[in-house]
């Protein structure tokens, strides 16, 4: 049975430093820990990118993950890399890792890169530990949210803010909450534009340092709240936890 996190950002480096240089992971809300819990060790790692294209961010942000997993005491051996580049069985590269890691990025171009891969299909059988961060946890989603946030997004005509995902989970996310009255696309905030959206599809939004872990049953960790019928809850603050749905229940 897969063990799902669906994360908004798991840090690995501190922002303001040019070099990105690498960290351990973010522990606030015990991430490391029930990581650890899951999967004790990580012989092989497999990091599937935003976008197949961007091969310096792939590459750059695949070596730092390593990293930042080995100063948090995993230990990786292998690592796989999943892009445009990639000649290698994907499928059984997948099935082999103890982890899969969906990186963050655009959401709809990550998307049309799953689909491209037939991602959905291979993940059937893989019965390991999927991480995702930001796009990578929204496309995990049966039916994902996909707000535009690039220029292109809103005047294409057709841009659709509900696509198809990986069915991983039936929940939906808005991650980086914590920056959503501040960042604005197409001249409204995340905020307001999650409000809007929540009067007709139901999610949760996550600050960064928070997550969400799927196994049995679906738990929140850290600072989270439910977008719902155009209204805001919050259900708990970094070091609370508490059990969440894909019925978007209060």
């Amino acid at each position: 049975m897969k063990r799902l996190f669906l994360t908004s950002w798991i840090g690995g480096c501190d922002r303001a430093d040019p070099l990105r240089t690498p960290t351990k992971l973010n522990n606030i809300n015990h991430f490391v820990n029930r990581l650890k819990h899951a999967c004790p060790s990580i012989n092989t790692l497999t990091y599937i990118a935003s976008d197949p294209l961007d091969f310096d961010k792939t590459d750059e942000h695949s070596e730092r993950l390593m990293q930042n997993f080995r100063l948090d005491g995993f230990a990786p051996k292998t690592l796989y890399v999943i892009d445009a580049r990639s000649s290698f069985d994907l499928k059984n590269a997948i099935m082999s890792s103890d982890v899969v890691f969906l990186a963050g990025g655009h959401v709809p171009t990550q998307n049309r890169f799953f689909k491209s891969i037939g991602l959905k299909e291979i993940l059937k059988d893989y019965d390991g530990v999927v991480i995702g961060q930001s796009a990578g946890s929204m496309n995990m989603a049966e039916t994902v949210y996909s707000p535009p946030e690039e220029p292109g997004d809103f005047v294409d005509p057709n841009f659709q803010i509900q696509i198809d995902g990986l069915g991983l989970t039936k929940i939906n996310i808005m991650p980086h909450i914590n920056f959503a009255d501040t960042v604005t696309f197409g001249g409204e905030s995340v905020w307001d534009m999650s409000l809007k959206d929540s009067k007709k599809i139901y999610h949760y939004g996550i600050v960064d340092g928070a997550f969400i872990e799927i196994y049995s049953g679906a738990t929140a960790y850290g600072k989270t709240c439910l977008f719902r019928d155009g209204e805001c809850k919050w259900l708990c603050d970094n070091g609370e936890s508490v059990e969440v749905n894909d019925r978007y229940e209060i």
